[in-house]
């Protein structure tokens, strides 16, 4: 996305009441969604650059648990399925920001939906790096997203888990419409009397580990 700002494309990762995971299972496929606990979130703060004198964004390292309810389409037939897995965000550095899912695959948690069994996506991992670049004489600058995603299962189970990695390519591609989407908020903000571009960087919070890049 060559013409987004850094800020524009964090703001779709921090989209309140959990916008972000919305519009990646779209609201046609979204049943329920359930953050289940908060996993040592840290307080967002305020920082200034004070090399550039420019305000930095607010973004919190978190960590939560969350459940998702949603419909899985098949050839023929719609069925539900359900995702619980943990949601992390953490800034990296002062251009960059990552955001991983990675699912709970032990049965501690019901896989029900009233009263009837629902199947779960399972031994899943992914996430999104935002990522902001300058540019060259070859090109110009932006902001890159990087998506990842992996799915663990044993070869004699790859045959039958072709509806994980269909869900799994579609959390990529609905990077797609993120420019879309980023023009679509810019277009309300200036029609609010916005300013110029935010071109704010991250405030990267400190780790409460020793590891600065943990997950």
């Amino acid at each position: 996305m060559a013409d987004a700002t850094l800020a524009e494309v964090v703001e779709l990762l921090q989209a309140p009441d959990d916008g972000f995971l919305r519009r990646i299972f779209s609201d046609q496929d979204m049943i329920q969604l359930h953050t289940l606990a908060t996993i040592g979130a840290a307080t967002s703060y305020d920082t200034h650059d004070a090399d550039n004198g420019m305000q930095q964004l607010h973004v919190p390292t978190s960590c939560t648990l969350k459940k998702v309810l949603f419909r899985e389409k098949g050839i023929f037939l719609t069925h539900p399925k359900e995702i619980l897995f943990l949601d992390h965000v953490q800034p990296i550095s002062p251009t960059s920001v990552l955001r991983v899912f990675k699912s709970i695959d032990n049965g501690n948690y019901p896989t029900t939906s009233r009263d009837h069994v629902v199947p779960r996506h399972t031994h899943i991992m992914g996430g999104y790096l935002v990522e902001r670049f300058n540019g060259s004489t070859h090109r110009p600058g932006g902001v890159r997203v990087t998506y990842y995603a992996e799915h663990a299962v044993y070869p004699k189970q790859f045959a039958s888990s072709l509806d994980t990695r269909l869900r799994l390519e579609k959390f990529g591609l609905c990077m797609s419409s993120w420019a879309q989407v980023v023009l679509s908020h810019r277009r309300q903000r200036n029609h609010g009397g916005g300013g110029a571009p935010d071109t704010r960087l991250l405030a990267v919070c400190p780790p409460t580990n020793a590891d600065a890049r943990g997950v």
